[in-house]
């Protein structure tokens, strides 16, 4: 059996063997890939054919030059287990993909075609259901589908609400991204102070809107990942994605009744703000969790001596890793990076040993235990 390495570079014996469905797996990504492809081309066709392609460029720049900004900082909160990479692009490309076409698909259906069959034609209570309950259902399902996935697909990298956060945002940062473009687009089209409105609204006052309404989702599913009941495992993420539903369908209708900034004011100050102290109070509470789950599954190489007690202190704390780590990067960029790696196996090994704890995984514990205790031990 070979070996293979974690995230922190400690090498890790392999998994039970699986039988090798390589080229399917690489087809159908493939195919995923060249869907999502076609689906982004094909909105943006439709864009630039409505508002213009030159208008169309400079709405992509636009949307494009502050993702980076707004994924460190959604990112920053990933302090003690750093999730993969691919999978975070996965969930950021889900949102600005099929999540944005499935929700702009059911959205026709809904408005166009099932409303006015069960409301009848220019219905008023057709029209403020599909301005505010229809988007919200449609797209916070769009956007939960993909933690759906994920969590079936990658459960071990649930290991509580962080976690659901982390890739909640990566998948609403991703939709908000590509919806930007058509709000962009059409605001430069339409010349004056529009775009400059638009881009202050939606570029600098709600670039986290939907990735802190998709969070209730993700910390749904972040519940669920430690939950010992199934009734919890089951209820958690419904109630976060009807609790998305609901927000989004209320910023919605707060929008489609308020007047100028006056109603964009009490949107804020009724939804976006009590919305983004809630999430911050599951952050908190999330990395005060961590912190004591690393403390406690890290403690026997503490008396072991393979840990000092400042690296035991500094690993523990979000406080204590960023003092570490500001001061190995005043010493050249091989000494951060050299602790960057080692904070990340010390907690690899104690989520891992948090998972066995709770009979999340059962493969070669002691191996791989031991392969984890050993890069510790080497310093990464």
């Amino acid at each position: 059996m070979g070996a293979n390495r974690s995230r922190g570079g400690a090498v890790l014996p392999d998994g039970p063997a699986r039988k090798n469905h390589g080229i399917l797996r690489v087809a159908l990504r493939a195919a995923a890939v060249l869907v999502a492809l076609v689906g982004v081309l094909l909105f943006l066709a439709a864009t630039g054919e409505g508002s213009g392609f030159g208008n169309l460029a400079w709405a992509i720049v636009a949307s494009v030059l502050p993702v980076p900004l707004y994924l460190a900082l959604a990112l920053w909160i990933d302090r003690y287990e750093r999730e993969p990479r691919l999978l975070l692009l996965w969930a950021f490309l889900w949102g600005a993909t099929f999540a944005l076409f499935l929700s702009l698909a059911l959205e026709v259906v809904l408005i166009e075609a099932l409303l006015p069959a069960i409301f009848g034609p220019n219905s008023a209570l057709a029209n403020a259901i599909g301005g505010s309950v229809v988007p919200g259902a449609a797209e916070e399902g769009a956007k939960g589908l993909a933690l759906l996935i994920l969590y079936l697909w990658k459960r071990n990298e649930f290991d509580g609400v962080i976690d659901g956060i982390v890739y909640a945002a990566m998948v609403g940062l991703g939709f908000a991204m590509i919806e930007n473009v058509e709000y962009y687009a059409g605001a430069i089209a339409r010349s004056g102070l529009s775009f400059e409105l638009t881009f202050l609204l939606r570029g600098v006052l709600e670039p986290f809107l939907h990735p802190l309404m998709t969070a209730l989702t993700g910390i749904g599913f972040g519940i669920a990942s430690r939950a010992t009941s199934r009734a919890a495992r089951i209820g958690a993420p419904i109630a976060g994605l009807l609790a998305a539903m609901t927000v989004h369908s209320l910023w919605d209708y707060g929008a489609l009744v308020g007047e100028g900034m006056a109603g964009i004011a009490t949107n804020y100050l009724r939804i976006f703000l009590p919305l983004a102290l809630l999430v911050v109070a599951f952050v908190a509470y999330g990395l005060s969790r961590e912190g004591r789950l690393v403390r406690e599954h890290l403690r026997p190489e503490l008396q072991s001596g393979v840990l000092t007690q400042q690296e035991y202190d500094s690993l523990g704390s979000v406080r204590g890793r960023i003092t570490a780590s500001l001061g190995a990067l005043r010493q050249g960029y091989r000494p951060w990076r050299r602790r960057a790696r080692f904070a990340q196996v010390a907690s690899e090994l104690a989520f891992y040993r948090d998972r066995v704890g709770r009979g999340a995984t059962t493969v070669e514990v002691e191996k791989r235990d031991a392969a984890y205790v050993e890069a510790l031990r080497n310093r990464a």
